[in-house]
């Protein structure tokens, strides 16, 4: 008898379902497991000797991961993926908008570097100015680097599972999933495609969005402040 829990594949597809007590019964001496569903019987053969789902021959099977300074690479979509955790989910991803990220954090130290050292000394503070610079651009680094949600599970877990049409994924009808066409993704909880981070914003980042978001309205106002002081004060 196989264990209970474990996964196999649909016959000729890139399918999964995982075995519970009643697909034990219907084992046969093929290792071939029929199963009775919605009136349909549907036969399922072995991933592997073992019969387990293995989520690493899986990332390999459907995005062909590569190494580089022994760290794991894979391109998911549009996007770029790496810092895999132990479920081999990407922890790290960089959206197909990375240059835009890129322009505007360039612009943002060109005007930085005209405030810190030529409006800055006389009118405001150097250490106000620094932590409010470091939290915004913190925040805004997360947001570029953090995995906003990604799927990429091609497996269906059970009846509620229902596969993408586009990125031919699978995940819960009952969770908040959207597909992202910029980036060729499902998301989950997906909020908007937010160019200037370069991906999206979802269920991983959002609230590092909303403090980077905090972060600016913080500086622009203390900057606002001091714009209106040095008018004001002039002698």
């Amino acid at each position: 008898m196989k264990n209970i829990g474990q996964y196999v594949r649909i016959n000729n597809s890139t399918n999964f379902v995982k075995i519970d007590e009643n697909d034990n019964n219907n084992i046969n001496n093929n290792n071939v497991i029929e199963i009775d569903s919605q009136n349909k019987i549907e036969k399922f053969e072995r991933i592997s000797k073992n019969n387990d789902f293995n989520p690493y021959d899986d990332l390999y099977t459907f995005y062909k991961p590569f190494k580089l300074c022994n760290i794991l690479f894979c391109k998911i979509g549009r996007n770029l993926c790496f810092g895999f955790n132990k479920d081999y989910e990407p922890i790290f991803v960089i959206g197909p908008h990375w240059y835009l990220f890129i322009l505007l954090s360039i612009i943002i130290f060109i005007l930085c570097y005209f405030l810190f050292f030529h409006f800055l000394k006389i009118y405001g503070s150097y250490i106000l100015f620094s932590i409010l610079f470091f939290l915004v651009y913190l925040t805004y680094i997360l947001n570029f680097i953090l995995n906003p949600g990604l799927i990429i599970k091609h497996i269906a877990i059970n009846e509620n599972y229902i596969q993408c049409a586009d990125c031919k994924v699978f995940y819960d009808k009952n969770d908040n999933v959207e597909h992202c066409g910029f980036c060729n993704v499902c998301i989950k909880g997906l909020d908007h495609h937010c160019i200037w981070i370069g991906k999206c914003v979802g269920r991983g980042n959002i609230y590092t969005f909303y403090g980077m978001l905090l972060a600016v309205v913080l500086f622009y106002s203390y900057m606002l402040g001091i714009t209106f002081y040095s008018l004001f004060n002039k002698k």
